[in-house]
């Protein structure tokens, strides 16, 4: 029942109806329904603990943008900047060239 409520609220796909089918979520969407539901300062605090909880792992520092995004919406414009600064060439440029003005505003 909850996977076919899933397949009906278009939040997730499955493979067929077997229980051993893949089920894959649609991340946009399950986010945008998440979101919804959490006011600006708790969705803040979300965000602070993905950037630190990225900034501590591997995989986290390998996807700046990720890590850049999340710094963004948690409010810290500059640790945003400082993050796409010391990424180089691995955000695109435009990216790159917003949170470089947004760190030269705050400082």
């Amino acid at each position: 029942k909850s996977v076919a409520g899933l397949r009906i609220s278009y939040l997730a796909r499955t493979g067929g109806i077997r229980k051993d089918d893949l089920i894959e979520p649609y991340h946009d969407r399950v986010r945008e329904s998440v979101r919804k539901t959490l006011d600006d300062k708790t969705a803040r605090q979300r965000h602070r603990r993905l950037a630190t909880a990225l900034g501590q792992t591997a995989d986290g520092r390998q996807k700046p943008e990720l890590w850049v995004t999340h710094l963004e919406a948690a409010g810290k414009p500059l640790e945003a900047a400082r993050c796409a600064a010391d990424a180089g060439g691995s955000l695109p440029l435009r990216q790159r060239v917003v949170f470089l003005d947004q760190c030269q505003f705050h400082e």
